[in-house]
This record gives C-alpha cells, structure tokens and sequence, in this order.
C-alpha cells in the first residue's frame, strides 16, 4: 500500500490540532460556566454603605488599590470615612522580600572592578535603601491622595478620622498641613499624628519636628474635633486662638510642651474628659485647676522633668503616673475612685516612703489602686517615719513588687492594715538575684485582722520561704477569705488597655501543690480555698 501523500498528512495534522484546539475551548467555556455557577461574586452585590464600611479598616493605599477592579470600585474609595497613612506598614512582606532580594548584592564595572563582579550588601546600607524606598512610596501615596480626592471640593464625603504615621521628612510638612486642612473642611472627629524623627544611631541628617498647624482651626474651624494625638511635634498657640470646643480627648507624646501651653489648652476646651502626657519635657510644675472642667481621666508617664504636681479637677475619676517620686497636691478630686501609681525605683527610697507614709492621706477617697514597687536598688534599708492615715474606701489592692529574691515582704500587711474593708488583694513578685547585705523595708509585725479581705491572687509565685510566709500570714488574719490563687503566670500591662495574664511555659505539678498545702495547712484556720494556675 502506498504511503499517503505530504498533502494528507498536512491535512489531517491540521485536522486533528483543530479538533484539540475546540476540545480545548469547550472545555475552558465548561470550566467558566461551573466557576460561575459556584463561585459567585457576592461581594460587589453589597451595597455601597457596606462596602465602605469594609474598606474603612484597611488602610487607604490598599483601599485606594480596589479602584483598578471594575468601574463601580473606580471612585468607591474615596467614600470611605477613615483615613490611615502609615509609613511603616506600607512595604507588604512580599513586596519587601522582592525589594531586598533585588539590592542584596552590588555589582561593579569589569573596568572598575575586574576580578569580583559582585559582592553581598552592608546590613545598614539595605536599612538605609528600604527606608529611602518607604519614603518616595509615601510620598507619592500622599501626592497622590491629594491630587484624586479633588482637594478643592469642600462639600465632599465626610471624614470620621484621620491617622498618619510616618517618619518625619521635610518634604513632608506641607503635605501633612494639606491633608490636615482637607480633613478639616470635611469635620474631621478623631485626629492622630505621629511624625515621629530619626533615631540618635542613624547617620541621616534629622529634619525638623513637624509643626501642627493650630491656626487651621482658628476662626470657629475645627468644630468637630473630639479626639486629638500628636507625638514628636511642636505646638505654638497663635494670637486669639478659641480652643476646641467639642474635644473630649487629648495626647501629647515626646514633645516640648510648657506648663502655660498646657493650662491655655486645657481651660480652652470645656469639654475636655480626658488628658495624657508620654514623655514629654517642657513642664516642670504641672498644674491642672480650674472649677469648671470636665476631666474624668489624667494621665502621667515618664515625664521626668516634672517635679510638682497639683490638680484641682472637681470630676477626676481616674488618675495614672509613672515616674520618680514627686510632691503632689490634691487640691479637690472628691468623685476619684480610681489610681494607678508607678514609682521608679531610687536608692533613697522616697517613693518607698511615700506609698508607705503619706500616700493614703494625698489619695484617701480611692476605691482601687494599683501600685508598683521597686525596692530592688534600695541602698539600705527603710524604716516608715510616720504612722499613715486609713484609707476611707479601698476595696481592690493591686501591688508590683520588684526586689531581691532573699528580701522579707511581711511588710506587705503594713499597707493592708491602712484599708480596713479591703476585700480584693493581688501581688506580683519580681525577684532578682539575692541581697549582699540587709536590705528592702523593715517593719514590726502587729496582730492586726484584715476582716473584709475575701479574695488574695499571687502572681510569679516561685514558693520562696518569703513568699510562703506571707500567703500563711494572710490566712491567719483574713477570717471571711474565701479563694487564694497561687499563679506562676504574669499579669501584661499594656498603656490604656486592660490588664491581661500571661500564662508561664510550665504548670504547677502534683509535688509542687501538695507542697504548699502542706506547709499552710497549719495557718488555714479558716478553710480557704486554695488554687492553683499555670
């Protein structure tokens, strides 16, 4: 038989790649239409309220990205009320990845270089390129916002909130005073910035703080304002300048502020509910008085230039400090139920004296206290000098202890006797390595009952001799106690957030419990229970 001709051959090769490629087609048409039938797009069937709503918790590069999807998402984003600009989370992982796999190595000119073509990065030079790199991507993020959302209509969607953190630039602050003023146009209610500098260890020159523009809200402008927060900027109170009217919340973080500033920034805002300060400088006698304001919280931390303090707040309810020992006056605060105070740790001892002396006849009306004590750089030992006033009220006792693993903390009732209807304890020990010499706080045990005292919680419990005796002491003179929890966990204090626990790595074992049964067996005269917690 003879063999078929180049012309069939071609024929039926083309023949057959046709049929393919339509099995091919049908296929892909079959593949299209089951994805459709099962994976709907449900999400462009909400409406647009909820899509907003949606976009509002990303940040406002990633929703202005959603544009590029269809037509109806083209303008979507520039209805969404909150807008956050953060420098440091603008690079995504991935693209970060990309970035420094891209700049690892630096290659040279066979003419300059002929015998090595490359060579691997400095650590600080690819530090130093991705910070640049955040910097141009910020910069045309904010151009770019400028330019899209039609700066000149003031009549545009409304703006709840505006957050921007960034590392500050120079060719930032004329962008930022923009944004501001856009912001404001639209009643803006929360606005928080953080135009934070360079570190000391970096070896780029720093630029100037950014000023916040407070003449943009001059003239009756600013209305809307309920929350302000600014870090790392600078303040000037320009000439005839009316305050905020409807603020309710205020937060200074690292920032030169004076004592005048603060008391014209808090007697022009009438509605002013809470205040904070975080390690700013400027102030060393602050003074918050006046009759008519409306401060239910104050917050305190790591100011160190402050020496004085004294308030006259008629509704403080809530009081928080962190710092070195200073005198305090307490002028009219009778609604404060609410106090937590964090004394660094000195070698004299003041603060030690203080909490120990004088501190419940300055906060007498408290209801709950939270107090850490640092008796671990005592030089020598302290002897309370005078006999303190009873607290009237306090019923919830929270104490940080910071000391020496072999120091005595019997001393520990001394502040449980000054609150006679105490009805909650809690104890967090930190211990260290042991004392050379005698140290921490001598007292003289009394036989004094707690006989309000129900509930007692220790934390970092390590079932030191000392630690033991306390729990034993406790037992013996708290006849209406009903739980005490021995935790070997930490309790996490975050800045304006409840206290959480942390649980330790290892639990409790059977040895280990009976252990400590056993050895308060003798002091549970009145049948405690005892429990224990990882």
């Amino acid at each position: 038989m003879a063999a078929p001709s180049n012309r069939k051959r071609k024929r039926r090769s083309a023949g057959a790649a046709g049929a393919r490629k339509r099995a091919r087609r049908h296929s892909v048409v079959k593949l299209r239409k089951q994805h459709e039938s099962t994976c709907h797009d449900r999400i462009s069937e909400l409406p647009d309220d909820l899509l907003t709503t949606i976009l509002g918790h990303l940040d406002t590069r990633t929703s202005a990205a959603t544009s590029v999807l269809s037509r109806r998402w083209q303008h979507l984003w520039k209805s969404v009320p909150k807008l956050r600009f953060s420098q440091h989370d603008i690079l995504p992982q991935t693209e970060l990845s990309h970035f420094l796999r891209a700049h690892e190595y630096v290659f040279f000119k066979p003419s300059l270089c002929p015998w090595k073509r490359r060579v691997r990065a400095n650590p600080e030079r690819l530090i130093r390129l991705v910070g640049r790199y955040r910097t141009r991507i910020f910069l045309s993020l904010l151009t770019g916002y400028l330019h899209k959302s039609n700066a000149g209509d003031k009549n545009g969607t409304k703006i709840s909130s505006l957050v921007l953190c960034c590392t500050m630039e120079d060719c930032y602050a004329n962008l930022i005073d923009k944004l501001i003023s856009i912001a404001i146009c639209r009643g803006v209610e929360h606005l928080n910035l953080e135009t934070y500098l360079y570190s000391a260890n970096d070896q780029r020159p720093s630029p100037a703080p950014y000023k916040f523009p407070l003449s943009l809200f001059a003239d009756g402008k600013g209305l809307s304002v309920t929350k302000l927060i600014l870090a790392e900027c600078t303040l000037s109170i320009p000439v005839g300048f009316a305050g905020f009217k409807s603020l309710v919340e205020l937060s200074f973080t690292e920032m030169h502020i004076s004592e005048d500033m603060i008391q014209t920034l808090i007697e022009n805002c009438p509605n002013l509910e809470c205040f904070r300060l975080r390690l700013c400088s400027g102030a060393r006698h602050l003074k918050i008085a006046s009759p008519h304001l409306q401060l239910r919280e104050i917050m305190v931390k790591s100011c160190l230039q402050i020496t004085h303090m004294e308030l006259f707040a008629p509704k403080l309810q809530q009081f928080t400090y962190r710092g070195p020992c200073i005198s305090m006056v307490l002028s009219s605060v009778p609604l404060m139920e609410h106090a937590c105070l964090d004394y660094e740790g000195r070698r004299d001892g003041e603060s030690v004296k203080y909490i120990l002396g004088k501190l419940s006849q300055d906060f007498s009306l408290l209801t709950s206290l939270s107090i850490v004590l640092n008796t671990y750089r005592l030089k020598n030992p302290v002897i309370p000098e005078v006999v303190p006033t009873p607290f009237k009220n306090l019923k919830s006792l929270t104490l940080g202890a910071i000391m020496h693993c072999n120091d005595d903390i019997g001393w520990v009732t001394m502040l449980l006797e000054v609150a006679p209807v105490l009805e909650s304890f809690q104890i967090e020990l930190l211990t260290n390595e042991k004392r050379e010499h005698p140290g921490g706080v001598l007292w003289e045990p009394s036989d004094n009952a707690h006989r309000h005292l129900r509930q007692v919680k220790f934390y970092r419990f390590r079932m030191r001799q000392a630690d033991v005796a306390l729990a034993g002491l406790l037992l013996a003179r708290a006849p209406l106690l009903q739980t005490m929890t021995f935790s070997r966990g930490s309790v996490h204090r975050s800045p304006g957030q409840t206290a959480q626990y942390v649980e330790a790595a290892a639990d409790w074992t059977a040895e280990q419990r009976s252990a400590i049964t056993r050895r308060l067996e003798t002091c549970n005269a009145f049948g405690a229970r005892l429990e224990f917690r990882s």
